[in-house]
C-alpha cells in the first residue's frame, strides 16, 4: 500500500450552475423516503433526486436506466459543469451558533480495503448493490462519502487561510442549515494540502459506508484509475472529528412482546431502577440513563437497578439498550432485521417518537443519549463495529453539489 498515512487528492467535479444550486441539491437518498422524494421532485422537477433515486421512475433496471438518462441530460443542457482542472473543495455548514466545513476531495479505495479508512458498521448486501448499480449506470459517484480524522493544526491552517474565498454556492435550506461551497484551485495550496495530510495516520467512516463499499467494489470491477499512474478515489468530505455533532438516534417498538404496558413494566423494574417523570423536559436523556415513552408517560430507566449507576468505559448506550431490554423482554435478537424495532433520529426525533407511540402505531419509544464521536473512532480503532443506528449526524451532507465522474 502506498505511503503510511492518509492520502487526499484533488478533482475535477461535476457542479450545479451557481443560480440552480440551491433547487439543485437535496436530502442524501437514504435519509428520506420514496414517498417523501416524489413529492419533492413534483414540485421541483430539477431536484437531483431524479438522479440519486431510480425508484422514482420505476423498478429494476429500468429505473437506473431513467436517472442515467436524467443526469446525462443535465450535462448535456449545462445545469451540471465540470471544472477544468483539478480542485479541491470546502463544504460549510453551519446552522445558528453551530459550524463545520470540510475538505472535499478523493480518498483512496486501497486506504480503505487495507484498513485506513475505518468503518464502525456492518454494510448491507442490497443497499451496496443499489448504490453500485447506480455508478455503473452513470460512470459516476453522486454522493460523498462523509469521512471524519483527528484534528492536525496544519490542516486546520490552511483550511482557515482559503475560508475568505467567495463561495460558488451559498444558500440556506428549509430546515434552517446555511450550505456554503468552495472551490480552491491554487496548486501551492492543493499541493501543500496533500502533503499535511499525509500526517493523519487514519481516516474514519462517519456516514456512507454503502457508497463507500459500492466505490470499492466498482474500482475492483472496473479495475478503474482515475489519474494515470494513480490508484483509484472515491469522493469524499473530510471534517476534524471534534467539530461532528452527533443527535440522538432514538428506538421505537412495534408491541411489547406479548405483555401488557403493566406487565412490561414490572419485567423492566426488575432489570432496571425506574422513576416516572410526569414533567420530563425535552432532550436526551444523561450518559448510560434511558427515557422510556408508554401509554403517555415517561419514565427514566437507569440499567442496573440503582439512579446514577453510569455505563462502564467503552459501553455503548444502544448496546446497553439492547442488552437491558430489548433482547431479554422484548426478545428482538437482531435490530438489523426485526421489524418490530424501528429508529427515529435527528432533531425531531423525540417529538417524533411521541406521535407515533401516541398514533398506537408503536407501543413504546426509548430516548438515548447520542453515541460521541470519540466512540466511533474508538470502535474503529480496534476493527470492531457498532450495533445499527448507533449515529445520525447532522447537518446532514446535500447530494448533487459536487459529483465525481469516473472515467476521468
Amino acid at each position: 500500500m502506498r505511503g503510511s498515512m492518509a492520502s487526499v487528492r484533488p478533482l475535477r467535479g461535476w457542479r450545479p450552475r451557481p443560480e440552480i444550486a440551491g433547487t439543485l441539491a437535496c436530502p442524501p437518498y437514504d435519509v428520506i423516503s420514496t414517498a417523501e422524494a416524489r413529492s419533492i421532485v413534483r414540485g421541483n422537477p430539477d431536484s437531483f433526486l431524479n438522479v440519486i433515486k431510480p425508484e422514482l421512475h420505476s423498478d429494476g433496471a429500468q429505473g437506473y436506466r431513467r436517472a442515467r438518462e436524467c443526469y446525462l441530460r443535465m450535462k448535456r443542457n449545462a445545469v451540471l459543469i465540470e471544472d477544468e482542472k483539478p480542485c479541491f473543495y470546502l463544504y460549510r455548514l453551519s446552522a445558528g451558533d453551530f459550524g463545520q466545513t470540510g475538505v472535499v476531495g478523493l480518498t483512496l479505495v486501497e486506504e480503505y480495503r487495507g484498513g485506513r479508512i475505518k468503518k464502525h458498521e456492518h454494510t448491507q448486501e442490497n443497499k451496496v448493490l443499489d448504490r453500485l448499480r447506480l455508478m455503473h449506470h452513470l460512470g459516476a459517484q453522486t454522493g460523498p462519502a462523509f469521512l471524519a480524522y483527528r484534528r492536525d493544526p496544519q490542516v486546520d491552517e490552511l483550511v482557515e487561510d482559503v475560508q475568505h474565498m467567495e463561495p460558488l454556492y451559498d444558500f440556506v435550506r428549509p430546515d434552517g442549515v446555511r450550505h456554503q461551497f468552495l472551490r480552491v484551485e491554487s496548486e501551492p495550496w492543493i499541493g501543500t494540502l496533500e502533503r499535511a495530510f499525509t500526517r493523519i495516520p487514519a481516516l474514519y467512516i462517519a456516514d456512507g459506508h454503502h457508497r463507500t463499499e459500492a466505490a470499492a467494489r466498482y474500482a475492483g470491477e472496473r479495475a478503474l484509475h482515475s489519474r494515470a499512474g494513480e490508484p483509484p478515489g472515491f469522493l469524499s468530505v473530510l471534517f476534524p472529528a471534534a467539530d461532528l455533532r452527533i443527535l440522538p438516534y432514538n428506538r421505537v417498538v412495534r408491541d411489547l412482546n406479548g405483555l401488557s404496558a403493566e406487565q412490561f413494566l414490572q419485567a423492566l423494574a426488575e432489570r432496571a431502577h425506574l422513576e416516572p417523570q410526569p414533567h420530563r423536559r425535552p432532550g436526551p436523556p444523561a450518559e448510560g440513563e434511558f427515557a422510556l415513552y408508554i401509554k403517555g408517560e415517561w419514565h427514566l430507566v437507569y440499567p442496573g437497578r440503582e439512579s446514577g449507576n453510569k455505563r462502564t468505559a467503552g459501553e455503548l448506550d444502544v448496546t446497553l439498550l439492547h442488552e437491558t431490554i430489548l433482547r431479554p423482554i422484548l426478545k428482538i435478537e437482531d435490530p438489523r432485521r426485526d421489524s418490530r424495532v424501528q429508529f427515529i433520529g435527528g432533531w425531531n426525533s423525540e417529538r417524533e417518537l411521541v406521535r407515533v407511540v401516541d398514533s398506537g402505531e408503536y407501543a413504546a419509544g426509548f430516548c438515548i443519549h447520542p453515541t460521541r464521536m470519540s466512540d466511533v473512532m474508538a470502535v474503529a480503532d480496534r476493527g470492531a463495529v457498532m450495533p445499527p443506528k448507533s449515529t445520525w449526524f447532522e447537518p446532514k451532507l446535500l447530494s448533487g453539489l459536487i459529483t465525481y465522474d469516473l472515467n476521468t
